[in-house]
């Protein structure tokens, strides 16, 4: 699709006034107002493209064209998706009452659908999460990373990609192997025998400070904190209490004062750190918590589109995803409503712009192409480096690979 305009430019270079410009231009020139798909990827940002269409066309003396724009689609990709399948609602199995979810309504709907499959996981992954750190303790700042935010994640970026709930289990599988390629895991060792040596290198470097101190006086700040540290460690160690691993880094690479860190105090531990990857219970935790996450969402998932249709509700993705499947299905297939909608734009659009396309997902990639396939008349502006908040799984590399996608 190398006919397609994409065109990339930074902020504040005027991407929405070029596209304005392109547009009345192709009015002006005889393009009907109703021929037009104008799309971009918030309300706001929506609304602004709107009302500089409609300012420079008034300015052109088109007020013809300005009532016919109505016609036509303009508006976030969201919006004109629920427009078509409205249109088409009969045909594609819906109730045109059919209820949108909004993104906070969501995610409060997949929560709610999904507590009881979450919590079931969570007796299974607990010790394991806590070990590694995701298990959301903590508070604001000092807030542990969580799992369960893992899950909703990889739920969200499934829908965003169509991805199937039936091919989590091999994704788990790649992520594990990636893992373990980049932590060198080629070895396994045991984690008891590996945490007496980290105990011995505790003691050691106890030792040296407590010398140290009783030689020249009381330690400084970083060292003083290190000799806590350590002994705090030590003490949990000693009475087989529950470690996380970053409690392991944060003393191995606890801060120093230059005389103790001339003296070799802590380097034990350090080095004893690039082994912690090898051991069976850090394996076993890694595997479990990844697999777990893919497994959990995989089941939330399911649990999530049952609840919708049981609702009579629907997301944004289902919007994208449904509209995409008309758009791409062969009408041979049998399907009327998919055909419908195909051969109604096809009829009905002449141009398609799309503004901020750094912000594209992958689904709607795939029905730009798609519309730019009826239409003929491309042009996409963005700036890969203004994605600045990711929305809803946009990946700003699509900029590059669009025309060969």
């Amino acid at each position: 699709m190398s006919d397609i305009r994409i065109v990339g430019a930074s902020a504040g270079t005027g991407k929405t006034h070029r596209l304005s410009s392109e547009l009345t231009q192709a009015i002006s020139g005889g393009l009907p107002g109703s021929a037009v798909v104008a799309t971009t990827f918030t309300r706001k940002a929506a609304a602004e493209l709107e009302q500089r269409i409609r300012q420079m066309l008034l300015s052109a003396g088109q007020l013809t064209a300005v009532a016919e724009l109505s016609l036509g689609s303009v508006g976030t990709i969201n919006a004109i998706c629920a427009r078509w399948l409205s249109e088409y609602a009969i045909e594609s199995g819906l109730s045109p009452a059919v209820a949108v979810l909004s993104e906070e309504a969501e995610d409060l709907f997949f929560r709610g659908a999904t507590s009881a499959i979450v919590a079931k996981q969570a007796i299974q992954v607990g010790e394991a999460a806590e070990r590694f750190g995701y298990d959301g303790a903590g508070s604001m700042y000092q807030r542990n990373p969580d799992w369960r935010e893992i899950v909703r994640r990889i739920a969200a970026l499934a829908r965003q990609n169509a991805m199937d709930p039936s091919q989590f289990a091999n994704f788990a599988e790649r992520s594990l192997e990636g893992m373990k390629a980049a932590l060198a895991m080629d070895e396994t060792i045991d984690f008891r025998d590996w945490q007496r040596r980290f105990a011995g290198a505790l003691r050691s470097d106890i030792d040296k400070l407590e010398a140290d101190k009783r030689a020249n006086g009381e330690l400084k700040e970083h060292s003083k904190d290190a000799l806590y540290e350590c002994k705090s460690l030590l003490g949990k160690i000693e009475g087989g209490l529950s470690i996380s691993y970053k409690q392991y880094v944060r003393v191995a690479t606890h801060a120093l004062n230059s005389p103790q860190r001339k003296t070799g105090v802590l380097a034990d531990a350090r080095d004893l750190l690039d082994s912690l990857p090898a051991t069976d219970q850090f394996q076993t935790d890694l595997a479990l918590i990844v697999r777990s996450c893919f497994a959990c969402a995989a089941d939330c998932l399911v649990e999530y589109q049952k609840g919708k249709a049981e609702a009579g509700l629907m997301d944004f993705a289902d919007q994208e995803s449904m509209v995409l499947a008309r758009l791409v299905a062969n009408a041979s297939d049998g399907s009327a409503a998919q055909s419908n909608l195909a051969q109604s734009l096809q009829r009905r659009i002449q141009k398609l712009m799309v503004d901020e396309f750094q912000d594209t997902n992958p689904i709607q990639l795939a029905q730009f192409r798609a519309l730019h396939q009826l239409s003929g008349d491309s042009t996409w502006v963005g700036g890969p480096t203004q994605s600045i908040y990711r929305l809803r799984g946009a990946a700003p590399v699509l900029m590059h690979h669009a025309p060969t996608a």
